[in-house]
């Protein structure tokens, strides 16, 4: 009796031990849906917060992003072709301290990670509801991640067109008589 209760506690203590190493050592995959639900969870803005903790919270967001951050995102009047970290952190203070509560979720990330595995790509979905708004914003996007001291950062993001942008096509009568 005494050593099948041995075995069962060593079978458990292998157990939680190959657990414990999978947990600290994820696989880039893991790794990057860890790193975006943290980023949206940094994003959500609740209404109770000071203004201390908004200057601290915007700060935490913008370490998601590489020093200078690429950007191909619609409209291109509203946005710059890149972006420094400072900047994020500015602008991710400005949208706290102005705006009311939202909500931002990443859905259904597709990972692609590079053949060295210190870079990915990322298409995902971002969700925004607003406090009283329904969806808010709902937005195809595209991230490149790069590994950068175990962390992952986002060096390039991208709005991706979907087919209700797409151009209108002209009227039937418009068209040249075949």
């Amino acid at each position: 009796m005494k050593i099948a209760i041995r075995i069962v506690l060593l079978a458990i203590a292998i157990g939680l031990c190959t657990w414990l190493w999978i947990y600290l050592h994820p696989t880039p995959q893991e790794a990057i849906r860890r790193q975006l639900a943290a980023l949206a969870k940094s994003a959500t803005l609740e209404k109770t917060e000071g203004n201390i903790t908004a200057a601290l919270r915007a700060n935490e967001f913008s370490e998601f992003f590489g020093r200078e951050v690429m950007l191909n995102m619609e409209p291109r009047v509203l946005f710059p072709d890149s972006v420094e970290r400072s900047e994020i952190a500015r602008i991710m203070l400005r949208l706290r301290t102005e705006s009311r509560s939202l909500d931002v979720k990443i859905l259904d990330p597709i990972i692609t990670v590079g053949g060295d595995e210190k870079s990915a790509i990322v298409e995902l979905t971002v969700n925004v509801d607003a406090e009283g708004d329904r969806h808010l914003l709902v937005q195809e996007m595209k991230f490149m991640m790069k590994e950068v001291d175990g962390n992952w950062q986002i060096i390039r993001v991208e709005t991706v067109r979907t087919l209700n942008r797409a151009p209108r096509l002209a009227p039937p009568e418009t068209l040249p008589a075949a």
